[in-house]
């Protein structure tokens, strides 16, 4: 539920608050070898983000499109989608306040634009189909999380990482559980599912050579992956017995 990823984004965050700076300070990073001058891995880092921010723009078109086309949610897990809306906000806020470059996070803010389109939808096809008003209650949440994140104190900062990688586990896991609930995998869309896996692939990439393998950052990642091989496996796996 939306009070649940809520609370699994800011409570963790509420009791880092007045933390020490060595517990949450970064370990040191070894030094980075690379192939190529500074101008050219500036140019290539550049070229990367522009690449994903780019293509970040049409990842959940194909799950929107889906869910309008047919007009429905079946097999859709909500949860999934509210606790993406917070790794997503999450996200933002970290990478924002952390000073990191908008071409190594901008994606995030693009998705979650994308994935509230896909909330509203939710709540339009979803059970009852009156639920305008808890749709723009849905966004103004997600606004408001988004803004509360991005205003929090700068000595819990690493916390809003370190919390992503619960909700990426709950989003994900909803998912999975779900399809094997169904034995399908429902109005989930196939496209979707794949550009999130090359984004993550990509992004592990990225963080290991623009972020210096920020650890927390990294973590999200490699979990990013993980979860969206699975859902790359049941969309075979489910989709191998399910008529044409």
């Amino acid at each position: 539920s939306v009070l649940t990823c809520a609370i699994l984004a800011l409570a963790p965050c509420a009791a880092l608050h007045g933390a020490p700076a060595p517990l949450l300070r970064p370990r040191r990073t070894r030094p980075q070898i690379s192939m190529l001058t500074p101008a050219a891995a500036s140019l290539t880092s550049s070229v990367i983000g522009g690449l994903m921010i780019a293509g970040s723009a049409g990842v959940k078109i194909p799950q929107i499109s889906r869910i309008v086309r047919s007009q429905s949610v079946y097999g859709l897990a909500p949860t999934a989608f509210y606790a993406e809306s917070a790794v997503y906000s999450a996200q933002c806020a970290y990478h924002l306040r952390s000073g990191f470059p908008f071409a190594t996070w901008g994606e995030n803010l693009a998705l979650l634009l994308q994935n509230t389109v896909c909330i509203v939808l939710l709540r339009r096809f979803g059970e009852g189909g009156r639920t305008v008003g808890r749709a723009v209650a849905d966004v103004a949440f997600f606004l408001l999380l988004l803004l509360a994140l991005a205003a929090w104190p700068p000595s819990v900062l690493p916390a809003l990482a370190l919390v992503n990688a619960p909700l990426i586990i709950t989003a994900n896991l909803a998912q999975i559980l779900q399809n094997r609930r169904n034995r399908s995998t429902g109005e989930l869309s196939a496209l979707t599912v794949l550009l999130r896996w090359l984004g993550a692939v990509v992004r592990v990439g990225t963080t290991l050579w623009q972020l210096k393998g920020d650890r927390a950052v990294l973590l999200n990642h490699t979990l990013g992956v993980l979860c969206t091989s699975t859902l790359l496996a049941q969309l075979w796996w489910y989709g191998r017995t399910e008529p044409s």
